[in-house]
């Protein structure tokens, strides 16, 4: 199953220097999230949740004012609450599950614009990101 994780940059140095760390938030598209609206495609439902993902991780504690999603795969996972698209997550989220990176860029590090599509980096790129 895809999930999408809101993080922190302070969650990408952890991963990049230990390999895992245990993520707060975790949305995927649970099959109450998808029969709440049979019209949307998994498509749209995957970026709708990148953005919920990335809403949250602005809530998070942390002092880097980028957006950051951790896009992973893992095996099934609970719901959590009356949040269809929230996922309960047990454990650490290991490099070996991340599929890719979603991240805030901003030219000169300045001015990020919270109305901008997120960045794309591949696993390979994440010592860049720290």
């Amino acid at each position: 199953m895809r999930v999408y994780v809101a993080a922190t940059v302070g969650d990408l140095e952890r991963l990049d220097e230990d390999g895992s760390f245990t993520p707060a938030e975790v949305y995927a598209l649970s099959a109450a999230l998808a029969s709440s609206d049979p019209t949307v495609s998994e498509e749209e439902w995957e970026y709708h949740l990148t953005y919920v993902a990335a809403d949250a991780s602005l809530e998070l504690d942390h002092v880097d004012p980028r957006r950051v999603v951790i896009v992973a795969e893992t095996d099934a996972v609970a719901m959590s609450g009356d949040d269809p698209a929230r996922v309960a997550w047990e454990g650490d989220l290991s490099i070996d599950q991340v599929v890719a990176f979603l991240v805030d860029v901003a030219p000169d590090g300045e001015g990020i614009d919270y109305d901008d599509d997120l960045a794309w980096f591949a696993t390979q790129e994440l010592s860049d990101l720290v």
